[in-house]
């Protein structure tokens, strides 16, 4: 999922990978290669410039960030949304979401 980082810190760093291989992964579309083998070979780039800054693999830097992302998110003031009218699939996911979070809090 590509998202505007809330940490300043890592905005940066985002936009940086993130041009690059969003560079590269329109030029393979245009060359003819579908978006989903665009966004594979996009994470293969991905997976090299972490490794070239030391994080040894996507894992990792999501287990390093992804707390530090969640934690500021809270801090700015982000919640859960609630979407009392989902029907279907979203309503399941809400279910699944609000449960999710309950978990995490306790």
């Amino acid at each position: 999922m590509r998202t505007r980082p809330e940490r300043a810190d890592l905005l940066g760093a985002a936009d940086s990978i993130y041009g690059t291989v969003r560079h590269l992964e329109l030029e393979w579309e245009a060359a003819g290669l579908g978006a989903p083998a665009a966004a594979a070979q996009g994470l293969g780039v991905l997976a090299k410039q972490l490794t070239a800054a030391g994080i040894p693999d996507y894992t990792a830097f999501m287990q390093t960030v992804l707390p530090a992302e969640v934690q500021a998110r809270i801090a700015a003031g982000a919640t859960v949304p609630q979407r009392p009218w989902a029907v279907g699939r979203l309503a399941d996911m809400a279910v699944h979401q609000r449960r999710l979070t309950e978990e995490l809090d306790d």
